[in-house]
């Protein structure tokens, strides 16, 4: 129990604090919205009641009247399962881990990888099993920790679904919200970008605990490469995209390290993903690079211990 608590403790209290987080913030959504459809409702009947199409000069003001009163689409009046989270959730409650997320993926796993490091573990280990077995168990470790953010959030799309009763994408891009048709790809891309900002978050911390095996050492350094990294890009990158490509169709927000919720399609579906690829898979071959020679990993664990 006792090192099951020191492998996964701060992982499960992780994951308990945002499902209530989650399922808190779906819920007053809901209610938020609720009233202020109800409030647009009482307001349209009023307006119908008292007024007429005579009451109006214009024939934009006439076609307004028409809209809102005769032929009145009763979709706007339904919980759109877009606007619930895009305009509601995100917005009021999830906006906030986009400045987080990095702690909440790599802190969780901090203290249990350096302590493998430190305290002689590795090499012992290495003398009843390979290396690569060991890097296996050590990233099914790292990914299990990855993947409590995107579960969580799958739970809070899917009470989204449960409490809407409108899936009409047109109504949700009326008022700004950028989105798929398809609520079950729309998901899917959401909970694939956050995985490969994990990823991401992951390696870079894998790559700062590589010489630096006390954990808050290691959390520091990595915060600090994350914040370089993250500036280089939205300075250095952004300039270049910009000659590049000036209709700026090439957004810095496909490669940026701080808006893991920020997911735009302009591109087209298809490059967007392929774009989202570059920052995993950059990162992942230097761990890579960093880990594969175990004789100097077990050389730097000695002077470490």
């Amino acid at each position: 129990m006792k090192n099951f608590l020191r492998k996964y403790g701060l992982m499960f209290f992780t994951g308990v604090f945002l499902l209530s987080y989650m399922i808190f913030g779906v819920l007053e959504s809901n209610r938020v919205q609720q009233e202020r459809r109800q409030l647009n409702t009482e307001y349209r009947e009023q307006f119908c009641e008292t007024h007429t199409i005579d009451d109006f000069s214009t024939e934009r003001e006439k076609e307004s009247y028409i809209n809102s009163c005769v032929n009145y689409n009763d979709e706007y009046d339904k919980i759109n399962f877009y606007i619930l989270y895009e305009s509601e959730f995100y917005n009021e409650h999830l906006n906030i881990f986009n400045g987080l997320l990095f702690f909440i993926v790599v802190v969780p796993i901090a203290f249990y990888i350096c302590s493998l490091f430190k305290n002689n573990y590795l090499k012992n280990y290495l003398t009843r099993d390979t290396y690569k077995n060991f890097k296996k168990k050590l990233g099914k470790y790292i990914l299990s920790n990855i993947l409590i953010f995107p579960t969580v959030l799958l739970i809070a799309f899917s009470l989204c679904a449960i409490l809407a009763n409108s899936f009409d994408v047109n109504i949700a891009e009326e008022i700004g919200v950028t989105t798929l048709n398809n609520p079950i790809l729309y998901v899917t891309i959401y909970l694939f970008d956050i995985i490969c900002f994990s990823i991401t978050y992951a390696n870079i911390f894998l790559i700062a605990a590589r010489k630096n095996h006390n954990p808050i050492i290691a959390l520091i350094v990595s915060f600090l490469l994350f914040a370089s990294t993250a500036l280089f890009i939205e300075a250095s990158l952004s300039k270049f995209l910009d000659i590049l490509d000036p209709s700026q169709k090439f957004d810095i927000y496909l490669f940026s390290l701080i808006n893991p919720f920020h997911f735009r399609f302009e591109l087209g579906l298809v490059p967007t993903i392929l774009m989202r690829l570059i920052l995993p898979t950059l990162t992942s071959i230097i761990v890579y690079l960093c880990y594969r020679n175990k004789e100097k990993l077990l050389l730097d664990c000695e002077k470490n211990k």
